[in-house]
């Protein structure tokens, strides 16, 4: 009975039906399966008391006890139909009741998908959730230096820039282009006053299902260089397509990061040119929030490079900016 086999108790009781102290055991065996009823194991008791009934067809006690057990099984299978009959209501009832507000829900509101993948309801009346992001940043000051160390060559120019971008996503990917244009307005260190100013325009890509901050970059730029007379040191005008890796919008509480890496290919277009790159970091300060629309102050470091066959020009920038964005979540 210890280990719960009927075929065994059946078998042990056989053993001893000749023996005088049958009748211990018997009792002994009844016993310990009015135990197992108080217990609510009705199913080996059940097979238990069949074996006692088994080896003694005269024990009245063991038949009554059978009816018993076989009265409580079944009246215990009904309670666990109906329990499970309740289950499965309950369930329905349920489910009915979540498609219902499901369905309410998608009449009044609108599902988006977000960048992450997830599903929001926005209200289309009071709509601030859209799959365009923009941002549009003024650089009020942007310190550029310029220097090549191996002409003892340094200047320092004062100018402005302009920073826009635009973001659509469709599907799941993520669609972005960035437009920058810096104009240096006077030098104020150094003897060189020649102008500088450059345009770049470069799409990009991300993948949201892999990475929504990274993206890879593709585009144009243009480095234009007015030499002041007799100035020849600085690179002049230099055009070249972009190619790079970008991470933009990372979430720092109340801020953003972003960074960038671009490799400039039209070095092999100048002899004077071994090669040319960029990089450039930026943390934009929110400031406050208009509906969906932030207001930021920006601080970038930006840095462009010429390795020249004379000598590395180096071109450091520290730009602050104020500026708006709406840029998807």
């Amino acid at each position: 009975m210890a280990e719960e086999s009927a075929e065994e108790l059946d078998t042990l009781l056989s053993s001893l039906k000749s023996t005088s102290l049958y009748p211990l055991y018997e009792s002994y065996t009844m016993k310990k399966i009015r135990n197992l009823v108080i217990k609510k194991k009705y199913d080996l008791a059940k097979d238990d008391i069949l074996a006692v009934i088994n080896n003694n067809l005269e024990n009245n006690e063991a038949v009554n006890l059978y009816s018993v057990i076989d009265d409580a099984l079944t009246e215990e299978k009904k309670r666990l139909a109906e329990d499970e009959r309740q289950r499965q209501l309950l369930a329905a009832r349920k489910e009915a009741e979540e498609q219902k507000a499901r369905k309410e829900v998608r009449q009044e509101y609108q599902e988006i998908k977000t960048v992450s993948g997830t599903s929001v309801y926005v209200d289309p009346n009071e709509q601030t959730y859209s799959s365009l992001g923009w941002n549009f940043v003024f650089g009020m000051a942007d310190l550029s230096a310029a220097t090549i160390p191996d002409k003892n060559y340094i200047s320092v120019r004062y100018g402005l820039s302009v920073d826009a971008g635009i973001q659509y996503l469709s599907g799941n990917v993520l669609l972005a282009c960035d437009v920058a244009g810096e104009f240096s307005l006077f030098t104020v260190a150094g003897t060189d006053f020649s102008a500088l100013s450059s345009v770049t325009v470069v799409p990009s890509i991300a993948f949201p299902s892999f990475n929504k901050n990274l993206f890879l970059r593709f585009g144009g730029g243009a480095f234009i260089t007015t030499r002041a007379p007799d100035m020849q040191v600085l690179t002049g005008t230099f055009l070249t397509p972009v190619t790079g890796i970008g991470i933009r919008n990372i979430v720092l509480g109340s801020s953003r990061f972003s960074a960038y890496y671009d490799y400039y290919a039209g070095h092999i277009f100048y002899d004077d040119i071994q090669t040319a790159m960029s990089g450039g970091l930026s943390l934009g300060l929110t400031m406050g929030k208009i509906e969906n629309v932030h207001l930021e102050f920006n601080i970038g470091i930006r840095d462009t490079v010429f390795v020249k066959t004379e000598g590395i020009e180096n071109r450091p920038r520290l730009v602050l900016s104020v500026g708006v964005d709406n840029v998807i979540e």
